[in-house]
């Protein structure tokens, strides 16, 4: 694999929160990501391997095949996110409301887990990148 270059990475911004908070937002621009959360605002510039590994990590979970939209019915406040992410030729505008990729709805539950392996690996390997924890 050729190394990544920051120049490859057109478009990030990732959101995740709700009413009840917290709040996390990260937007890439001009080379340094930004962070917004409830009362801190920070620049981060993660290292090319850094940014490789992520990539990587998107690659292994799928995340370029996401659906536009997961929405779970069921709950009316909790957690809605949002993910726009243009990688060279690959790209990715996915969202959610109480409801994450990975998931399949169960009959008997009333509302869904707020956990899926899935995205929960895209929150790691965010982590990983930012050295910020969503939850």
């Amino acid at each position: 694999m050729r190394a990544l270059d920051i120049e490859n990475i057109k478009r990030f911004k990732f959101f995740i929160g709700g009413f009840h908070g917290p709040n996390h937002r990260f937007e890439l621009n001009g080379g340094a990501l930004l962070y917004l959360a409830d009362g801190e605002a920070d620049v981060l510039k993660p290292s090319p391997l850094k940014w490789r590994n992520f990539i990587a990590k998107l690659d292994a979970q799928g995340v370029w095949t996401w659906k536009k939209y997961y929405n779970n019915r069921d709950v009316c406040d909790g957690t809605q996110w949002e993910l726009d992410i243009v990688v060279g030729d690959k790209r990715v505008k996915s969202g959610g409301s109480n409801n994450y990729p990975g998931l399949v709805k169960d009959p008997k539950i009333l509302s869904f887990p707020e956990n899926s392996p899935q995205f929960d690996a895209f929150l790691a390997a965010l982590k990983n990148l930012t050295g910020k924890k969503i939850r």
